[in-house]
């Protein structure tokens, strides 16, 4: 299984020398991250069983680039917090949790017969699962 991080670095790399131009400021450089990775890596990221691996990697990946854009080297001892507050950014499960409340609200005003509504509340009847740890679904997961 591929995680969402693996097609986001190629979107991130293509961009290698647009994030080391000197002459776009900064601000302007989060900016198109924002849009161009920070949408690619989140596409559909509302309906994702989010797990603890799942978010470490992509705050992984979140701060991997924000150093590159940043020009900070992984020798330098910089945390993640110091690079988050020089950004301005925040960390992506708290992006994850806005979009899934903004989700959420989305389907529950849909009408009864749209299949989204169906899905949220659907359940498989006479279906047990197995004596094991029970893998999270998206209502699990707040």
């Amino acid at each position: 299984m591929t995680t969402p991080t693996t097609a986001t670095s190629a979107t991130f790399g293509k961009r290698k020398k647009l994030w080391r131009n000197k002459h776009i400021n900064q601000q302007s450089n989060l900016r198109l991250y924002e849009a161009l990775t920070l949408s690619t890596l989140l596409c559909d990221a509302e309906v994702w069983p989010l797990t603890g691996r799942l978010s470490k990697k992509l705050e992984a990946a979140h701060h991997r680039w924000l150093r590159g854009i940043l020009g900070i080297a992984w020798r330098n001892t910089v945390t993640n917090e110091e690079v988050r507050k020089t950004t301005g950014q925040i960390r992506l499960e708290k992006v994850i949790r806005e979009r899934r409340m903004r989700w959420l609200g989305h389907v529950t005003r849909m009408d009864e017969v749209r299949i989204p509504k169906q899905a949220l509340h659907w359940e498989v009847a006479g279906f047990r699962r197995r004596p094991s740890r029970p893998r999270m679904n998206w209502r699990d997961m707040w």
